[in-house]
Order: C-alpha cells, then sequence, then structure tokens
C-alpha cells in the first residue's frame, strides 16, 4: 500500500524513496485496481456495473504509482489488472497468522454447520446464498447455518473452530482473507474463481 492517499504518494513514497534508492513494492488486494470493465468480461457474475469513469479513476491511480514504484505484488486475479503498469508482477496471497489458527477437522457426528461471515454482503453475494440456504432446508436437507456480521479476530477464530464448512463469496471472483483462514483451520471452503482466472501470463511491457 501507500502511506499517503490518491496520488499524494509522489511527495513521500515517488520522489523522497526513490531519490534515496529506497525499495518499494505495491500490493492490491481487489478493488483498488480492479477495472470493472474487465472484471464483467472475465466474470459474468460480477456484483459491479459496467462504469467507464471509475475505470478511468483506477487507470490514472495505477499509472500514477508505477511512476516511481516498479514492483507490485497482488493475487492471481488481480495480476490481471496491474501486469501492464509494472515492470515485475509477484503473484502472493493474503498472509494469515497461522499460530493464532488451529486445525480442527470437521464433526462428521452431527449435521454440518455451514458458516458466512461476509465483510460487505453485496460484494459476496450474500443474498443469495441466503436464498440457497432457504431452498436446501425447505428440500429437507439438515445443516445448521450460522451469518455473522463485524466479529473481532478472537471472535472469528472461533466461529471459524466451531463450523464446518465456510462460505466465503459468489460474485468478486476470488477469495479473501478469511477463506485463507478458514482453509488453514482445516474447513472446506466455498467461493467462486472464474476459469480465466486460472491462466496467468507474466507481463511482457508497461504502459
Amino acid at each position: 500500500g501507500v502511506i499517503l492517499k490518491n496520488n499524494w504518494h509522489h511527495v513521500l513514497e515517488g520522489r523522497l524513496f526513490a531519490k534515496s534508492q529506497i525499495p518499494m513494492v505495491m500490493s492490491f488486494g481487489g478493488g483498488d485496481c480492479r477495472f470493472t470493465s474487465q472484471a464483467r468480461l472475465n466474470n459474468p457474475y460480477f456484483y459491479r456495473p459496467l462504469d467507464t469513469v471509475r475505470d478511468a479513476q483506477i487507470h490514472a491511480y495505477l499509472k500514477s504509482i508505477s511512476r516511481y514504484i516498479r514492483y507490485v505484488a497482488t493475487t492471481p486475479e488481480c495480476i490481471k489488472y496491474v501486469e501492464p503498469y509494472f515492470e515485475k508482477c509477484h503473484i502472493f496471497r493474503q498472509p494469515v497468522d497461522l499460530d493464532a489458527i488451529c486445525f480442527i477437522s470437521p464433526d462428521i457426528d452431527r449435521p454440518p454447520i455451514l458458516l458466512h461471515i461476509p465483510t460487505e454482503p453485496l460484494v459476496k453475494g450474500t443474498n443469495y446464498i441466503l436464498e440457497a440456504v432457504k431452498k436446501l432446508q425447505s428440500e429437507g436437507l439438515k445443516f445448521e447455518f450460522r451469518y455473522k456480521r463485524q466479529l473481532t479476530q478472537k471472535e472469528m477464530i472461533k466461529e471459524i473452530g466451531d463450523c464446518d464448512v465456510y462460505i466465503d463469496e459468489l460474485l468478486c471472483g476470488d477469495f479473501g482473507v478469511t477463506a485463507v483462514e478458514t482453509m488453514a483451520a482445516g474447513k472446506p471452503t466455498v467461493t467462486f474463481i472464474p476459469v480465466s482466472y486460472t491462466h496467468l501470463t507474466l507481463p511482457t511491457k508497461r504502459i
């Protein structure tokens, strides 16, 4: 990330850090670099409508950031958006504290507990998840569904440990930190990743 927001990063990370030859790596997590036009082309379920104004702002931001910061580390999905702007692109996954997460295998001696903890329900497709849960329960499937919001980190780790299956997202097109934590805890995790995001090529030129 940057210390100063928007294009003010040139005051510090840009001119000052670059002049002092301080190594810099930019990271992106999703919405800050995701072009709606490209996202909707790759993902038919993407939650945002086409927004050319937003796309132009993201283009200007990426071009501004990459003026001084030459390297980027981001997720397999986001690398497609940022690779034309940076000299080198590295794939990484959201880091998690494995010391804080215990492996607890699902309990097969009772009906399964399904868990959903959306940071942003619109992004995660929560309404569709709730509809699917209601439909499955009406068909007689036996399971417990837990829908949680705004938990502390300690509360979230406990909920993850207690569940058997975690439902992450359906519309965004990539999984986040919580999904990494649930997988580290040994929980099967449901998410949607478009096939197009699994075929990656590294950049050949910069914009």
